[in-house]
Formats: structure tokens, C-alpha cells, sequence
């Protein structure tokens, strides 16, 4: 088992989430403030098996703007 600890800006948290129930993963998701500007961001904590834990990673990868 795996936990990927994923910190996103709060624009793309639902582009996050929806992605991330449409593939069937679970997760539990935080609100959480920091960075240089102390902007929100959600904290999503996803606990997978290891051999998917590329599949998430892409998940998140899609989902949040550089």
C-alpha cells in the first residue's frame, strides 16, 4: 500500500477529484493554506496499491496547471 500526498492549487481540486472518482480511486481531501503568496490549496491524500500508483500520478498530472 501507498499514500501519495498530492498539494494542488484550489482551481483545479474538483478537475482533481472528478478525475480521481471517475477512475475509482478514493481519497480524503484538506483544505490547506500556504506557499509564497498564502494562497489556498487542497491536500489530497490517496491510498493505493503500488502498481497504480503511476496511474494516480498521471491523474494529478492532468488535472493541475504548471
Amino acid at each position: 500500500m501507498q499514500l501519495i500526498i498530492a498539494v494542488v492549487h484550489d482551481r483545479d481540486k474538483q478537475k482533481l477529484a472528478d478525475g480521481l472518482v471517475r477512475e475509482g480511486y478514493r481519497f480524503t481531501r484538506l483544505a490547506s493554506t500556504g506557499g509564497f503568496l498564502r494562497e489556498g490549496n487542497t491536500t489530497f491524500l490517496i491510498a493505493i496499491e503500488r502498481e497504480k500508483v503511476d496511474d494516480v500520478l498521471k491523474i494529478v498530472d492532468q488535472s493541475s496547471k504548471a
